[in-house]
Parts: structure tokens; C-alpha cells; sequence
């Protein structure tokens, strides 16, 4: 075959080569669009609110843990059903397995101030259907909203961290929602003997009025 020839074949071989290639397309969910548009708005004085915001949502969340854990015990001594305290903690422990990669999705699907109002609702309904039950079916069932809610909230603190941060300081500041557990540990025996001496149902009812003031500077 003649040099010539062979630059004549050339083009023809890259141009087949290139009608061959298929262009990848990624489609982003429209809760992802929404939170990559909004992150790059914000400003380090809103990103510090936000960030003390999170912190104080995860100081009362590692409060109220240690608090509520123990008054479980009062619920169902309440109830006349201590025996069935397993069974109501592993309806909390599967359920907080569950319901993560659900609320994740809502969270990119709808938006993340669409799950997180989701999140809170069930939340609070949890804790306000615990304080008023009767029963222990009550109580039990109340777990349901009370464990979708707190792991979705918690899913979405590190959803919010992992669009507001770089690569470089993320590690840290996912950690930023464990610390308050080094403090609260402490805290949450002795609320919790208190509230069980007494009242043991404000023990329940009393959260999700402190809830709304430091998660509400994120709608």
C-alpha cells in the first residue's frame, strides 16, 4: 500500500473511531442542584451560624439520648411491662438502620429542607406520643417516629457538612456532631434521675420545644 493511500485512511479511521463514542450523561437529582446552587451562596458568617446550629442540634441530641435511655426504664415499669424494654430498644435499633438510606434519597430527591422538615415532624410526634402514652403498645409504636426522625436528622447534619465543605477539612467537621457526647454523658444521668423521681413523662415532652430553636436557623 502506497504512503498515500495510508493518509487517506487515516481520517476515515478517526472519524468511525469518533461516531462510535457515546457521550455519558449524568443526570443530578433536583434536591442536588438546589444544594449545590445554595453552597455556593453561602458566606463564611452564615457557614459559622450554621455550623454553631449544628453543633447545638447535636448537643441536644446527645442530651436527649442520654436522658431518654434512661427513662425508658421508668416508661415501662410505668406500664407494668419491663420485661418487653429489649424488645422496644430493638425496634429503635432496627429502625435506625433502616431508615437512613430512605431519608437520604428524599434528602437529594425533594431537597434537603424537605427531608429535614420531614425529619423534625416525625421527631416531634415521637416524643409527644411517648409523653402521652397510656400503654406500652403506645410507647412502643411511638419508637417508630421517634427513631425515622433522629436518624434522619442526624443523616442530614452530615449531608449539610459534606456540601458545605472541602475534601481537605471534612473529616474534622463530620465529627463535629459526636463531640457534645464527651460532655453530655455526664450531664444525662442526673437529668434523667431527677425527671424519673417525678414527672418521668416531661422527661419526653420537654425536647421538642428545645429542638426548635437550634434547628430552626436552617429553613
Amino acid at each position: 500500500m502506497k504512503p498515500d493511500d495510508l493518509e487517506r485512511l487515516e481520517p476515515q479511521n478517526h472519524h468511525e473511531y469518533d461516531t462510535t463514542r457515546r457521550p455519558v450523561s449524568v443526570v443530578t437529582q433536583a434536591g442536588v442542584q438546589r444544594a449545590e446552587a445554595v453552597a455556593m451562596t453561602w458566606t463564611k458568617q452564615s457557614l459559622y451560624v450554621a455550623y454553631a446550629g449544628i453543633f447545638l442540634m447535636a448537643f441536644c441530641t446527645s442530651l436527649d439520648i442520654q436522658v431518654t435511655s434512661l427513662l425508658a426504664y421508668n416508661a415501662t415499669s410505668a406500664f407494668s411491662s419491663h420485661s418487653l424494654l429489649a424488645t422496644v430498644g430493638v425496634i429503635g435499633s432496627v429502625l435506625n438502620a433502616v431508615v437512613q438510606p430512605p431519608m437520604a434519597k428524599v434528602a437529594d430527591v425533594f431537597g434537603r429542607t424537605e427531608a429535614f422538615t420531614i425529619s423534625m415532624i416525625l421527631y416531634i410526634l415521637g416524643y409527644v406520643q411517648q409523653a402521652a402514652s397510656q400503654n406500652i403498645r403506645t410507647y412502643a409504636s411511638a419508637q417508630i417516629f421517634y427513631a425515622a426522625g433522629s436518624t434522619g436528622l442526624r443523616i442530614l447534619q452530615q449531608i449539610f457538612i459534606a456540601d458545605t465543605s472541602d475534601l481537605l477539612n471534612r473529616a474534622l467537621l463530620s465529627s463535629l456532631p459526636d463531640t457534645p457526647f464527651l460532655v453530655t454523658v455526664w450531664i444525662g444521668p442526673k437529668i434523667a434521675g431527677e425527671l424519673g423521681a417525678g414527672p418521668w413523662r416531661w422527661g419526653y415532652g420537654m425536647w421538642h420545644v428545645f429542638f426548635l430553636l437550634p434547628r430552626s436557623n436552617f429553613f
